[in-house]
């Protein structure tokens, strides 16, 4: 048995980004059900009336979503209440699909028609022949775009644009403070300061802390001086040792959690780029998903032709068969008949046989009766006199 090839992954391509908001529920339902196929009417009535109609009553809803459904060609009842996307599509907007796909961005109706005229292939007559094509979709701009693409709500991208704000205001803010963040404990516990809104008391307050820390430090490596951790006392020396190691052991933890979190910002980083190879993956997994939806759907409508064709080659079968059973039918009619007429003729031609075998018996015995010569010359002379001769046997009498 021969080998299976393998399949040669796809090169990772980037999903095509889209920035604007669906036009109407018809295009809605087409993303739905091109995302998840197939769906329930109950399920797109809740998806309509959360991403588009929150305001509509469900009743309401359902009456819109059923009304799209059954008068929009694109839309397949595969029974039972569920509903599918048909991809294949209408043949006469194959150039358009064919012009987004190769530009790569959405287009009005206009620019499309121009493009398609420059290029010498036929115009869409209308936005009509979009609407009922499962292949598009409108925007409210009156863009055009294609159902595999990806698009995001406009007010999605005021969001990163606040963060990228904060994050380069956040370096600003970071350069009035004296330490790290991480050592904001240890210098809270050596200059307790006082909560305040005003942000001239809040850098003064800094400053002070950063003078009472480089004076600390002063103290704490020149000797048994005045000490503002103290105080203001002089601090015995057995108490400054441990003073002092308690300070290296804070330095070292305050390293070790530095350390650590060098450690947990390489795995974060690690993560991000796992994050963007899975991101990756599932576009290249959603075009091929988009390819088998399509190879899916073509080969849907093959087989419906073939169902089509077989029925009809069922029906011409069925057809001939019935002609033959009624010709068989009428060809032994006329055997039975010919077979009737043949015993017929063979009954009549017995009883001629018959006949002619009582004539020849009647023919000997007048040749007998008449060969004597008196005979025929009194039968001559009888039928000179006009008598006639009865062919009537003769009794004889004993």
């Amino acid at each position: 048995m021969a080998k299976k090839s393998k399949i040669a992954p796809l090169p990772k391509v980037a999903k095509i980004q889209v920035t604007g908001r669906l036009d109407s529920l018809t295009d809605l339902l087409k993303l739905r059900l091109f995302e998840y196929s197939p769906q329930s009417v109950s399920e797109l009535v809740a998806a309509a009336q959360k991403e588009l109609l929150p305001n509509q009553s469900t009743a309401k809803v359902q009456k819109n979503v059923n009304r799209c459904l059954s008068k929009n060609p694109c839309f397949r009842n595969e029974g039972k209440g569920f509903w599918c996307l048909r991809l294949d599509g209408l043949k006469d907007n194959d150039p358009a699909h064919r012009l987004l796909q190769t530009k790569g961005m959405a287009m009005r109706l206009s620019d499309i028609n121009s493009e398609l005229r420059e290029s010498g292939k036929p115009e869409v007559p209308g936005e009509q022949k979009l609407v009922h094509d499962g292949r598009f979709l409108r925007l409210k701009d009156g863009r055009w775009g294609l159902i595999h693409w990806s698009y995001r709500d406009p007010e999605e991208d005021k969001q990163p644009a606040a963060a990228t704000m904060e994050e380069t205001t956040a370096p600003a803010a970071a350069e009035h403070l004296p330490e790290p963040e991480k050592e904001k404990d240890f210098w809270d516990k050596l200059f307790p300061l006082e909560s305040s809104t005003n942000p001239a008391d809040g850098a003064a307050a800094w400053q002070e802390v950063a003078a009472g820390a480089e004076a600390a430090t002063l103290i704490l490596n020149t000797g048994p001086e005045l000490s503002l951790i103290n105080g203001g006392k002089t601090m015995p020396p057995g108490e400054k040792v441990a003073e002092n190691r308690e300070l290296a052991e804070l330095r070292q933890e305050v390293e070790d959690l530095r350390k650590e979190n060098q450690n947990l910002l390489a795995d974060l980083e690690k993560l991000h780029q796992r994050k963007e190879e899975l991101r990756q993956e599932l576009t290249q997994v959603e075009e091929q998903l988009v390819s088998l939806r399509v190879e899916r759907d073509a080969l849907k409508k093959r087989v419906h032709h073939l169902e089509t064709r077989l029925m009809q080659l069922q029906g011409t079968l069925n057809k001939t068969v019935a002609d033959a059973q009624a010709e068989q039918a009428r060809l032994k009619q006329q055997l039975r008949e010919q077979e009737y007429r043949l015993q017929t003729t063979l009954i009549a031609n017995e009883d001629l046989e018959q006949a002619v075998a009582e004539l020849q018996r009647e023919k000997q015995e007048l040749k007998r009766y008449l060969s004597l010569w008196p005979v025929r010359l009194a039968l001559k002379i009888a039928s000179l006199l006009g008598l006639t001769y009865s062919r009537q046997r003769p009794r004889l009498t004993l």
